[in-house]
Formats: structure tokens, sequence, C-alpha cells
């Protein structure tokens, strides 16, 4: 429905300005893309605030040249047969701001710029009449909002992707071992079930016992583990649910003492108490294999956190002005080793290659497995490509040199390696489609090297 609406207002703005004038505004723009462009980023780089997210040698290389193609995109008519196609620029752009942080108002103080250009571009041209100024600068201003619009719409939706992305790499970080919280916590429930059960059998009474929302279990459940696992809120409900019912038979125990109603209350609270431990376990099996980050068969990280970590690494690098690199790893004729060995043999021979790559990394350096058998290394404040050059051919020979065990016996294999210095660009999707393509590169030159992306 949205995307239809859309596709309405972009007819109706259509129909109200006749062909002639948006044809002539697409002239007049034409004409002066060099000089919206300038004084665009002129301002822009003028502003401290956006200064990170710009540097004059980006400007002067590539992003100019974007922003004139952009601006005759917007205004050509000609190009307008598909909506589909402008919405998918649109998101694109939209996309793009969104993974490199930049903030909305820089964008739309961008906007604003424009705006003002193109306002002064039209009012200093005495041959153009006021009435067509006027309905000129309308159509303009109303295809810039318009373009805002789809942007800021897309923006948002891989914003929120990003921050969830980066609120759940938050967590697995806090909780590295999923295994030894979730012995704690079944520990913590089973005293406090142990403790009241010993009250009860050698009838102490259970005044001064905490119910279990303010046992050790309870306070940890509600402050961290129900952020944890926030996104299965049927399971955190059963959970509450179950906690509070325990509670209320505890406060209607202290005011009886009989002993069949304490029997009563010892059956109801073990009943809710399989009911959370049961629940708790299922809770941290499913973070171990979905929300853990790492990859079930070599135990690197995935793919998931890729993007928040290298956005990390991105910022500190422009911050602190300490590059990094990437290197991309992919095995040689992989295919050919689950052909024939089966793919039990390129299990054991993946994981094995995750353990190798772990010991080789330094320890503030990140590995994911990113394919089935492509990894990405990030290699964190490496000054000069050659030192990032010379880790990746060590790597590749200590690959080329290793035994990799088997239930079919042992095999040797090669890898190709593309390597990428970061150049101060805050997108990562350029640094990792340049990674990419310098690993093509190894691949069609013959595989088992290492090729620099320049």
């Amino acid at each position: 429905m949205i995307a239809k609406r859309k596709i309405e207002q972009w007819k109706e703005l259509g129909e109200l300005i006749p062909l002639s004038l948006q044809l002539q505004v697409e002239d007049l723009i034409g004409n002066h893309l060099q000089h919206l462009a300038d004084s665009f980023y002129r301002e822009m780089l003028a502003r401290s605030d956006s200064k990170f997210y710009l540097t004059n040698e980006e400007v002067k290389n590539r992003l100019n040249g974007s922003m004139q193609a952009w601006i005759k995109e917007l205004f050509t008519v000609s190009r307008r047969d598909s909506f589909a196609q402008f919405e998918k620029i649109q998101k694109k752009v939209g996309d793009v701001h969104a993974r490199i942080n930049l903030p909305v108002h820089l964008v739309l103080r961008g906007a604003t710029i424009l705006k003002r250009e193109i306002y002064a571009i039209f009012t200093a041209d005495k041959t153009l009449e006021p009435s067509f100024i006027s309905a000129a600068l309308y159509y303009c201003f109303a295809f810039i909002d318009y373009a805002m619009e789809i942007m800021s719409e897309a923006y948002s939706h891989s914003y929120d992707r990003k921050i969830k992305a980066e609120e759940s790499y938050r967590l697995f970080a806090a909780v590295t071992n999923s295994e030894a919280e979730s012995e704690r916590q079944s520990k913590a429930l089973l005293d406090w079930e142990n403790e009241l059960l010993f009250r009860i059998t050698m009838g102490d009474g259970i005044e001064i016992l905490p119910k279990i929302s303010d046992s050790d279990f309870g306070l940890w459940f509600t402050h961290k583990g129900f952020y944890m696992f926030e996104s299965e809120q049927k399971t955190i409900g059963l959970i509450k649910d179950a906690m509070r019912q325990i509670d209320r038979s505890i406060e209607a125990g202290r005011r009886a003492g009989e002993p069949e109603y304490q029997r009563e209350l010892v059956r109801d609270i073990r009943k809710h108490i399989r009911i959370i431990t049961l629940n708790v376990a299922e809770l941290f099996n499913k973070q171990s294999k979905l929300e853990s980050g790492r990859d079930d068969l070599t135990r690197l990280l995935s793919r998931k956190f890729l993007p928040v970590i290298i956005n990390k690494e991105i910022n500190y690098s422009i911050k602190n002005k300490k590059p990094f690199a990437v290197l991309a790893v992919d095995i040689d004729y992989f295919k050919t080793i689950n052909d024939t060995y089966g793919h039990e043999a390129g299990d054991m021979v993946l994981a094995q290659l995750g353990v190798l790559m772990t010991q080789k990394a330094r320890a503030g350096d990140y590995i994911f497995r990113v394919g089935g058998e492509e990894f990405i290394v990030i290699l964190v404040d490496i000054k000069h490509q050659q030192n990032a050059v010379r880790v990746a051919n060590n790597l590749r020979k200590s690959i080329e040199q290793e035994p990799f065990i088997t239930s079919k016996g042992s095999l040797h294999i090669t890898c190709s390696i593309g390597v990428i210095m970061h150049d101060g660009h805050p997108d990562y999707t350029r640094l990792l489609n340049d990674v990419d393509q310098a690993l093509y590169d190894a691949k069609s030159k013959g595989r088992n090297q290492v090729v620099v992306k320049e």
C-alpha cells in the first residue's frame, strides 16, 4: 500500500506540472550540475559535524561526481517511466547513510543547500518569467522532498536493523560463555528451591525467604536475562508467569501454616520451578545456536556481526588515525574436497582451519566465517600495506604446510587471499567489495597466492 501511495503521489506531481516546464527545468539544472555539487560540498566540508564523514580527497575523487549524477537523475524527465528504479536509487542512498551513521540532520541540511542554490540559479536568470520561476521552484523542491522521504524511510529501516545487531553484539560480548551463565543460573534457581523446601520440611517457616523474583535468579532474569532473550517473548512470558505464581503461593503460604496446605504449596512451587528450569534451558539453547555470534562448525565469528565490528573498526581508525586491513580467505578447490572425500571430510577441514586461523591471529584481530569456505580477517592497527601482505602470506603458507586430518586420511589444501587497506571511507560495503575483487583476482591468477587491491 505504501509503494502504491508513493506512485500516486508521483503521478499527481507529474500531472500538476506541465511537461514543457519539467523539460526546461531539466535543461537548467543540467547546465549547473558542477556548480550545485561544488556548492553542496564546499558548505558541507566547512561544517565541523560533517568532516568525519567527508574528506576533501574523497569529494574530489568520487563523491562530487556521484552528487552530480544523483541531481541529474532526479530531474531527468525521460527516466521517469519506472518509479521502481527511482525508488531503488533513493533507498540505496538511505541505506548507505545508515551504514556510515550519517546523522539525519546533515542529510536534511544538504537538501536545504540544494534548494537554496537552485533558487539562486533560477532567480538570477533574468530571462525567466516570475510565474515560471514560482512553478519551477515548487516542482524542484517537491522532488527533492520526495526523494528525502524515501531516503528517510530506508534510513530508518536500516538503522533499526543496525541498532538491533549492535545490541545483540553487546549482549554477546557481555555474556561470552552462555554455557557457564546457564550453569550459574540453574544453580541459583536450585539453591533457592532447596532453601525453600528445607525451611518447609524443618517447619522453620518461609517468612524470611525472599520471593523468587527477589532471589539471585530472579534479579538476574529481571535485569539481564529479560534483555538477553528479548526476542523470545513467548518463552519469557512463560517464565514470568511461573515466577508470579510462585510468589503468590509463597505469600499465601506465609498466612497459612497448616501441614496439608504446606504440602500443597511444595507441589505447586516445584511444578512452576520445573516450568522455569525447562524454559530457561530452552532460551540458553537458542542463544547458543542463534545469538552467540559463533559459527557452529568453526567457532569463528559468524557473518551476523561483521557489519557491527567492521563499522566499529572504521570509526576507531578514522578517529585515531590508525589504519587496519581486511583479508578475504577462500579455500582452493573446496568443492572437489567435498565431492571426492565427502562433506564430513570437508567439515573437518573447515573446523581445523578455524583453529589454525585463530592460532595465527593476534588477540585483537577478528576472524569470521562468511560463507561455505570463505573467511574474512580484520587485522587491526596495521600501519603499512606490506605488513598486511606479510601476515596474509604467512597465513597462506601455514595453511599450505598443515596436514588436515579427516576420516578419509590426511589432506593438504591451499587458499587464495585478497588484501585491502582501509582508505578512510566510512562505508564498509565498499571495503568488502574491494577485498572480494582482490580475492577474485587471486583465484583467476592461479590460486594459492595473495593479491592486493590497490
